[in-house]
Parts: structure tokens; sequence; C-alpha cells
């Protein structure tokens, strides 16, 4: 199943322009296309536009499609543009998005997409719930004129909202509609679910676009090497071991290569052995036998994994100071233990939290879950803590934690966004150091050329 994430941008009739409505001097569709670039499952993003100078405001990573002038016009129907582009290009599942709906999450649609691969729901949308007195036809809806309770008590209201639709194109195709027979209601926050259409909504917008900014700037900026780090949260592949070659000879042993080529099984790395599957179109009924096949190979073959540059020696530089150190793993928790015994790296390691361990039961990444759990075991606030990983799925799960990130850029992954990076393990020793030394470290710009100098 191939997700392909749309936005169609309106900039010719004077009534759609709202997709250019500037949010902290950003436009309101590169938050869109910004959220939908990080969101694991979604296999391309289009930007479907008239317009070509669009193209100098989308983000890198967004393929731009032009289309007819004509769709521009007051009166263009949803359907016949979204009929348009399925002709123009190879699409299957598409995931709908707005423009103005800036604030919509990864996580949103993720649960959305799940929905759908699921097979239970053959449509998905977005809805909030509101616990409100609601009237229709100038009568209540949700409760009795003589029988008023409280909102707590009241029947809540589902409104639609604008955020995503996620549907077979043949719903489009064939039935002239996006939302099936069986739909998956997905709930989002009332923040979510914002659609920039009046002046009230356009200021509630940028005043949340400022703060979120301001926020993010302490994330994506190198303002993140003034912070006083207790708690680095590690991945294990692609950060603390190079797993690749074993994942490769274990997939291709237990009969994956017939279902998906190794290349596509990689890009997945790092979501749950099962929601890769998933990804890949692989029908649940072969998971199980895939599955145990893929984890007994790589039980078998455990120690094919090479260890990073430097990795122990960083590990004791960060205990040396003090900073409490957890491995947080979509590995097996067995296999995961196992490694870190042979490299002889426990007793360097704090908290380990990976899929089967029993005192862990929530979800897993892209959820921020697994961090937070980490930071609990080890009595530390999010504040204090960094995570370390090479995936989209990491920084997703860091941003749904509100823990700051770092990327390994000599991992598996790509990342779009400017966010901060080393190009080896051992980079982080020098993190280590303004931590410990400065309170406030003046020199940003020339560390993180320092953190950041090579290509991957």
């Amino acid at each position: 199943m191939k997700f392909t994430a749309v936005v169609p941008l309106y900039t010719d009739h004077k009534e759609l322009k709202n997709n250019f409505t500037l949010l902290d001097n950003k436009p309101s569709f590169v938050y869109v296309f910004e959220t939908l670039l990080q969101t694991p499952m979604i296999d391309n993003v289009i930007c479907y536009c008239n317009n070509e100078l669009v193209k100098d405001f989308i983000p890198t990573g967004v393929k731009f499609i032009k289309r007819d002038a004509k769709y521009d016009l007051k009166d263009a129907n949803l359907i016949d543009i979204l009929k348009s582009l399925c002709n123009q290009i190879q699409i299957d599942y598409i995931v709908l998005c707005a423009g103005t709906s800036p604030f919509i999450s990864s996580l949103s649609i993720v649960n959305g997409i799940k929905s759908l691969i699921s097979k239970e729901y053959d449509s998905a949308f977005s809805v909030y719930h509101a616990h409100q007195y609601a009237w229709f036809n100038n009568s209540p809806i949700n409760y009795q004129i003589n029988h008023r309770v409280n909102t707590a008590q009241i029947q809540p209201i589902t409104i639609e909202t604008k955020g995503f639709y996620i549907f077979n194109k043949n719903l489009i195709i064939e039935q002239n509609r996006y939302i099936g027979d069986v739909p998956a209601k997905i709930e989002i926050s009332h923040l979510e679910s914002i659609d920039i259409k009046t002046n009230d909504n356009i200021y509630l917008a940028n005043m949340i676009a400022k703060h979120n900014n301001s926020k993010s700037q302490q994330i994506n900026s190198y303002s993140i090497l003034s912070k006083k780090c207790k708690h680095l949260i590690l991945d294990m592949d692609g950060v603390l071991i190079d797993s690749e070659f074993l994942m490769k000879q274990s997939w291709q042993n237990s009969g994956g290569a017939k279902f998906a080529d190794f290349s596509e099984y990689k890009k997945l790395v790092g979501l749950p052995f099962v929601d890769i599957c998933l990804k890949l179109g692989i029908d649940l009924k072969n998971i199980s036998i895939l599955k145990e096949k893929y984890f007994k190979y790589s039980r078998e073959h455990i120690f094919d994994v090479i260890l990073y540059p430097k990795v122990r020696e960083t590990l004791i530089c960060a205990k040396s100071r003090n900073i409490k150190v957890s491995v947080v793993t979509s590995k097996d928790y067995k296999n995961a233990q196992a490694i870190l015994d042979h490299f002889k790296l426990n007793k360097y390691i704090d908290c380990l939290v990976a899929p089967s361990h029993l005192g862990y039961t929530g979800r897993h990444k892209p959820f921020g879950d697994p961090l937070l759990y980490s930071c609990v075991q080890n009595q530390i606030s999010p504040n204090d803590s960094i995570y370390i990983g090479d995936m989209i799925s990491d920084f997703q799960a860091a941003k749904d934690a509100g823990i700051d990130f770092i990327f390994a850029k000599y991992g598996y992954g790509e990342m779009y966004n400017d966010t901060c990076s080393i190009d080896c393990f051992d980079k982080l020793q020098l993190l280590f150091f303004f931590f410990m030394e400065y309170n406030e470290y003046k020199c940003i710009f020339t560390l993180s050329k320092r953190l950041t100098k090579g290509t991957k």
C-alpha cells in the first residue's frame, strides 16, 4: 500500500488565497508540507497547483505537479481536481490535506493510515468532538430543552475537519467521493482542527505559530548545544551499531525479498517490524510467518553487527559527567540486551526500552511514549533530555515527547529539515564538554560547524 500526500493549492481566485496567509512570516501551507515530510508511512508528498511560482516556497522533498488553470476558478470542484491528478500520475492511496489547516499532526495522520492498513475501514478523515450544546434546524440535537445537563454529561457532537482525508483513488474515480461506506473517524485536538478561513482564526493561528516556532528554535537551531543535558537517549540501529548487513540477510533468508526489495524495507527501519510489513503491503496472514523466520535468523546471527567507532569511549565520557544514558529501540528486547552484553556496554546503560520488555506496555516509535518512559525510569525531566536517532520516526518520536533531537546522519535515514546533527558518534563528547563547562554557550555557530562538518 503506497500513500501519497496531496495538498491542492489555489493561487488565482481571491477567496481561495488563505493557503498563502503568513503565520509568523511563513505561508500556512508550508507548515502542512513540513508535517507531511516528517510523517512515517507517507511515500510521496505532492503540491498540486497551477502557479509554478509556488515552487520557490515549498520545502525540499515536496514534488510539484502543475494542474490546469481552470481548477483555480471559483466553481472548481475538488473531485474533478483529484481526478485530474489521478490521470497525471500513478497513485494508489491519497492522503488529502488542506493548506489552510497548518497544525494537523503526523501522529493523527499515521493513525488514519493505520486504520486503512488494518482493512477494517475503507477511508479515514479527521474529526474533533465538541462538548457543546448543539442545534440544527431550530432544534437541539444533543440535549432536551426541559432537561439541560452540564457539558460534562452532554453527548458530544462530532465535527468533520479539513485536516486530512485518506482514501483509495478508486473512490474518486468510480464513486465521485473521498469518504467511503466504512470510514474511520480519527479524533484530533481542537488545535489541529483550526482552519484559517476567518480573521479570528488567522489571528489565533498566527499567535500559535509564533509560540510553536519559538519552541522549535530550541530544537532545530543550535541553541540545543547550550542546554545542560542530564539524560542521553539513544536509538540502537544506525546510532550505536551498524546492523544493515544482518538486517539484509535476515530479510532475504526469511523470504521477505519476495514481498519487497530490502531497499524498501530499509527506508522504514525504526518502525516496529509488523508496521513495516503492513506499510510494504504484506498481508497479515504472511506477516506472522515472516516475522518468526526473520527474528530466528537474526537471533542465530545476532553478533553479525558492527559497533560504530568510539561508542564505548563516548559512553564512558557521558558516565564520567553523571549523564544518564538510555537506549530506546524497536529491536526485540532480548536481542537488544544480548547485543549490549556482547559489546560490554551494559554497565554504561541505565535504561533499555524495547518491544517485549515486560516493564513497558506503551506505544512505540514514532510515538513519544518510550522516550518519556525512559525519562520516568531515570527520574529526569524531558526538558533535561536529548534523543539521538537516525530516522524520521525518531525525529517524530522526539517531537511527540517534547524532547530535543540530534540527527545521526551517519545512520540509515535522511532529514529534510534543519536539525542539529552529528556525523559520527564521538562528536557527542564535544556536547558533554559544553554541557558541563558553560552555563551559557556564546559560540553556538562555531561549534555547530564542527558537529556537522562532513557529509553523509
